[in-house]
């Protein structure tokens, strides 16, 4: 027993958590304090355990805690105001009615003052009136007490209280956490005694009685009403209390009405109030006493009747009906009250809190469920309950005909399955089957039931997490499979779906990387889990993939969600679970383009159209939908299309959407290739066939644009070569120009074929041209108009070109008529066509378009088409001639004249006269030779080089005398001597002239001594050997000692020079020179610890003594071609001194060593072999023969 009065009332109960202590205050003034209250067992513990804090002798008419618990308000029974600490400290007092003037009232500038509004017919009288406060009054059931309310961040509290003149009406007085009056609300009538402060901030609710109504208002904290909604009760009923939500999106209203209590909670939405939930007495003989809102968790409304307390879990969210019918009409459904909002998304784009149907109830709704196989709009479960022992608190609807529900049985609490047969018509009776639900003590409660999308199965999720199959196939039981859970979430989600699994195909799973399957707490083989928290967590199955998800959906492809960075989210659902997680743990960065979309901030995901539909709605921070079409969904809407060969519908969603039509082809090209017939059919229209064609390339988008598979899940990059499909439209216009053209009705398919025409790759123009050709001679009515759409297509130049290109002259000027052109550039040219004879016009067409072959062609066929007038056909051979050079066409008008062997000739000396000109002197040679011109035949030979092909032509050119064969071999000679072939011009010499002593010179001179000692004795000259072949030896041998000695010198310089460059520099010679020596001196080149921009020691610092330091970030400016050129002659320099000094020297040294080896070394010992032999043969004495060959062998030693 408390020590107070028998009659005390209690007027403030609150536990204050940071002290462990249950704080009591009694309308006589006492204040208890109950501490260790969490551990406190009446039946244990004493009165040791209370503890009096004191006593007002004027009593307590209310008191309230603030939210942090650091203040206390007290409203004693003479109205005075006691602001205490938490150790009731004393911080103000005063009378709350002393307080007149509030420091925050509004003050009037005239704008919208009552006296400048219309009113209408009651006129100027009613601008003038004053507001009559007089007649105020109180509602019929107020208790006169007045009521406190703090503010969410505990600065300011609010008084609702009787006026002290006659206490005929309540007002509002906002105080701030110091005392002081504020502001003041306006009178009204009826103001009733329910109060409660939005933790938010920005509302004041409370009640207010009206004749015909009860409403509740809200005020602002400056004292001025913001709107209010009226309370769907029967009249009679009394509001008790108002109580907020932490998260300030529901209001509990507490109601009564004869005795019985009952509660309904009202959101917000749209500027409109839901009545969300009716929860009416749990039993007769245990009504209801208290009703609050937990403080850490949000959605739980906890209720305490006299016997028993009962917590509630409310999670806002409308009811979207799911289907897999390509037909579905997407149904959302929202609860309000007796009335069930019902939208179907598929034919209209309802915001709320309108919507397309509105079904009155005959008792406010609890839960709303529809069927999973609608096929049009589906029926909706909302069926009578089972009466009042059995409390529902949810149903599913998993197959038509049969309702499932999780409710309490409130006699013996405990939970229970309840299943239902729906009757076939509204007037029969519902009979409800019980089954007893069972518990698992590691599973905890029932939470909540969740029908399975796309399938009759139905789980039901634990408040531990674990989610457990629950069988119902009738007649059987009804039971939950405590043994076998589909897997454990960390927390329980509000917002969970459950999908089959899919099975991804081997297109899909091709080329994805190997990623470990995650570990998993339970069986979800065939079952995949969507579940979001109310701390927006994300799981799959049991794996958390995301935090920060501000909404989500299950799609038919794809699971949805938004998130904190205003971004909507895809994941295919066709992956494998663990690629599919892998996706959703992506950095924002490493994000496909297809699996993100910004979006509006702060919008979030309401539904997703079903069946085949692409939309997703989005609801908007200021109410309105949006519907948007994601690409990732358009896509797979048109891959299911063109699976299904449906490629209308394909068609369709890219040309509305915007998405390249070449997915129609890439996606399945085997597919489309066999049923390019049937697609043509399907599309039909010319225009969309138009719109097809011309967006055709060759390339394969679904590899470069659009990848069934995300990037990131990739094996390998795709490489940029691998999207390139050669051909593809070339190939593609083809079938589709060939198909169009063989139907019947072709003529309706003339701007597609054209299209087909100009979009090949190349482009033909010419098919399109021949096609308005044979439209002028069949729908001459026609061309204007299709002639107008290929100029459309294409440039005009290049449609009058491939008009001319075709010799259709009235074309051709129909097409300048439609251009820009001046009529003076085009009419004189084709007039002046028109007079020409066919093969000459055409000429004369070819040699305009830029066609120089063609054009030959026909200006041949003009010339020999004048058989009979020989001065006419030599004036066009002439044309020809000139042609043919000016266009060097010399092979097409060989083949052209092959059966005039005069004409060719003629032309075969152009041909070699060419050659010649561009130094081709043995093919010109050949030419001449098909001409029978052999004199420049040989001539040509002689100058290619080809000296024996020369000689031999000379003997057969006509009239060539012996004096011109010697002239023609000493010219041929020398020109052979002049490149150094001092054999060949020997050999000349000797065959063709007399002259043995100039061809033993020329010997002499190419060094050539065994060749020259032959000749000299076969031709019994002797004497030749002392007088030419002695002295150039020892001219030879002399030169060769000088190239020697100077080979040596060149050698001895630059290795000594090289020696230098890698010997390490004297530290002594260099003391502060090198700035490697403060570093320990080493190898510095290419260290890691330096910065993109620091100053870098090179090794050419350590063998030459001069510090050498590059900025490493100025690298960069090498790269160009200039700086490269200028490395480059650097290097040839050889420079003294510079980092290219030792790549010189190495080169320099192998230049010499090369010189050596293939040149010099062969000469030293083929002289050295002659020496002997031919000054043993000579006059000279042993001595001098001697000494020479002594100097021979020592230079084949030096060398």
């Amino acid at each position: 027993p408390l020590p107070v009065s028998t009659l005390a009332r209690l007027v403030g109960l609150h536990y204050l958590t940071e002290l462990d202590t249950l704080f009591m205050a009694f309308d006589q003034g006492e204040i208890l304090l109950l501490r260790d209250a969490s551990a406190f067992d009446p039946a244990a513990h004493g009165p040791e355990n209370l503890d009096p804090v004191g006593d007002f002798e004027d009593g307590i008419l209310a008191v309230a805690w603030s939210p942090d618990d650091e203040i206390l308000v007290v409203i004693t029974g003479r109205h005075n105001v006691l602001l205490m600490t938490k150790d009731f400290d004393v911080l103000a007092e005063f009378n709350i009615f002393d307080q007149y003037d509030a420091q925050e009232a509004g003050v009037s500038v005239g704008w919208g003052k009552k006296e400048t509004q219309f009113h209408g017919t009651a006129g100027k009288a009613a601008a003038q009136q004053k507001p009559d406060f007089r007649n105020r009054c109180l509602a019929p059931h107020d208790d006169r007490l007045p009521r406190i309310a703090w503010r969410g961040d505990g600065a300011y509290f609010v008084c609702s209280l009787l006026e002290p003149v006659d206490e005929a009406y309540r007002t509002l007085r906002v105080f701030s956490r110091e005392g002081d009056l504020l502001n003041t609300s306006e009178p009204i009538n009826c103001l009733e005694s329910p109060l409660a402060w939005k933790p938010s901030g920005n509302l004041i609710a409370t009640s207010e009685q009206l004749p015909h109504r009860k409403n509740i208002i809200f005020w602002e904290r400056n004292g001025l009403r913001h709107g209010e909604f009226a309370l769907r009760i029967p009249e009679g009923t009394d509001v008790v209390s108002l109580q907020w939500s932490t998260d300030s999106t529901l209001l509990a209203v507490v109601l009564e009405q004869g005795g019985n209590r009952y509660v309904q909670v009202w959101m917000d939405k749209n500027y409109h109030w839901y009545l969300a939930q009716h929860i009416p007495t749990f039993a007769p003989q245990d009504p209801i006493r208290a009703v609050f809102w937990d403080p850490e968790d949000a959605g739980l409304l906890h209720i305490a009747s006299t016997y028993t307390q009962h917590r509630l879990r409310l999670t806002p969210e409308a009811h979207f009906g799911y289907s897999d019918a390509l037909d579905s009409q997407s149904v959302a459904c929202v609860i309000d009250g007796a009335q069930l909002k019902v939208t179907p998304f598929a034919l209209a784009n309802v915001p709320p809190p309108m919507s397309r149907l509105t079904a009155t109830l005959t008792h406010p709704a609890r839960a709303v469920a529809t069927t999973r196989q609608d096929l049009s709009l589906p029926s909706v479960a909302h069926l009578p309950g089972p009466g009042p022992r059995l409390r529902l608190n949810q149903i599913v609807y998993p197959r038509s005909g049969t309702v499932l529900a999780l409710g309490r049985d409130v006699s013996c609490h405990r939970d229970v399955l309840l299943r239902a047969s729906v009757p076939p018509t509204p007037e029969s009776a519902v009979v409800w089957t019980e089954y007893p639900l069972g518990n698992s003590a590691a599973a905890g409660p029932p939470l909540r039931l969740i029908g399975a999308q796309g399938r009759d199965a139905v789980f039901l999720q634990t408040t531990r997490g674990f989610i457990y199959p629950v069988s119902y196939a009738a007649p059987g039981p009804l039971a939950v499979t405590w043994s076998d859970p589909l897997c454990r979430l960390d927390r329980p989600c509000p917002w969970l779906t459950v999908i089959p699994r899919p099975f991804p195909d081997s297109a899909t799973t091709a080329g994805l990387r190997v990623i470990a399957p995650p570990a998993s707490t339970g069986n979800t083989s065939d079952w995949l889990l969507v579940g979001r928290s109310e701390r927006g967590e994300l799981f799959l199955n049991d794996q958390l993939v995301v935090k920060g998800a501000t909404s989500s959906f299950v799609g038919r492809h794809f699971i949805m969600f938004t998130t904190h960075t205003h971004s909507l989210r895809l994941l295919p659902v066709g992956l494998p679970l663990a690629h599919l997680i892998a996706l959703a743990q992506q950095n924002k960065s490493e994000l496909d383009p297809l699996s993100e979309r910004r979006i509006e901030r702060g919008a979030r995901l309401v539904f997703a159209l079903n069946g085949s539909q692409t939309a997703v709605v989005l609801e908007m921070p200021r109410g309105n939908l949006e519907t948007i079409h994601p690409r990732a969904l358009v896509l797979a809407s048109m891959r299911a299309a063109v699976d299904a060969q449906d490629y209308r519908r394909a068609f369709e969603l890219g040309r509305q959407h915007r998405i390249d039509l070449n997915v129609l082809v890439d996606h399945k090209p085997l597919q489309f290739d066999r049923c390019l017939p049937e697609v043509i059919s399907q599309i039909d229209d010319p225009d969309y066939l138009n719109l097809f064609v011309s967006s055709l390339r060759d390339e394969n988008v679904s590899v470069s644009m659009y990848p069934p598979v995300p990037i990131v899940l990739r094996a390998e990059p795709p490489k940029a070569a691998s999207a390139a499909v050669s051909g593809k439209r070339r190939r593609l216009c083809g079938r589709i120009q060939a198909l169009l053209e063989e139907r019947p009705d072709a003529h309706r398919y003339l701007p597609t074929i054209i299209t087909a025409s100009v979009c090949k790759n190349p482009t033909s123009l010419t098919e399109a041209i021949l096609v308005l050709h044979h439209l002028r001679e069949t729908h001459p009515d026609e061309l204007e108009d299709t002639l107008k759409y290929l100029l459309f297509l294409t440039d005009v130049e290049k449609v009058y070109h491939a008009a001319l290109a075709v010799y259709d002259l009235p074309l051709a000027l129909q097409v300048a008529q439609q251009s820009q052109k001046d009529p003076k550039e085009y009419l004189a040219f084709l007039t002046e066509l028109q007079n020409y004879d066919a093969a000459y016009r055409r000429f004369k067409i070819n040699d305009y378009l830029g066609q120089p072959a063609e054009a030959l062609v026909h200006l041949i066929t003009a010339a020999q088409a004048l058989a009979g007038d020989a001065s006419s056909r030599a004036g066009l051979f002439q044309e020809v001639q000139d042609y043919v050079v000016a266009h060097q066409l010399y092979q097409p008008a060989l083949s052209a004249y092959r059966a005039d062997p005069e004409r060719r000739a003629v032309l075969c000396d152009l041909y070699a006269q060419h050659l010649s000109a561009e130094r081709l002197h043995a093919e010109a040679g050949s030419v001449f030779l098909r001409a029978g011109n052999r004199f420049e035949a040989m001539k040509s030979y002689q100058r290619a080089g080809q000296w024996r092909t020369a000689l031999a032509l000379s003997t057969t050119v006509p009239n060539f005398s012996k004096r011109a064969i010697y002239e023609l071999a000493t010219d041929t000679a020398q020109r052979l001597a002049d490149r150094q072939k001092y054999r060949e011009a020997a050999q000349i010499y000797l065959e063709y002239t007399p002259e043995t002593e100039t061809a033993i010179n020329l010997l002499v001179k190419g060094r050539e001594w065994w060749e020259g000692m032959r000749i000299a004795r076969q031709r019994n000259r002797e004497d030749l050997l002392e007088t030419h072949l002695e002295p150039g030896l020892m001219t030879a041998l002399e030169e060769l000692e000088e190239e020697a000695a100077t080979l040596v010198d060149q050698w001895t310089k630059q290795w000594e020079r090289l020696g230098e460059i890698r010997r390490p520099a004297d530290p002594a010679t260099h003391p502060t020179d090198d700035p490697a020596a403060g570093l320990g001196g080493g190898d510095l080149d290419n260290i890691d610890v330096l910065s993109e921009a620091s100053t870098q020691i090179t090794r050419f610092t350590q063998y030459t003594g001069v510090p050498s330091q590059y900025t490493s970030g100025s690298l960069r400016s090498g790269k160009t071609a200039r700086s490269r050129r200028k490395k480059e002659k650097n290097k040839l320099r050889g420079k003294r001194g510079s980092p290219f000094e030792e790549q010189y020297v190495m080169e320099s040294v192998g230049r010499l060593v090369d010189k050596v080896a293939k040149t010099f070394l062969p000469d030293v010992r083929q002289l050295s072999q002659v020496l002997p032999l031919l000054l043993a043969s000579s006059e000279r004495t042993p001595g001098t023969t001697n000494d020479s060959c002594t100097r021979a062998a020592a230079l084949v030693d030096r060398v």
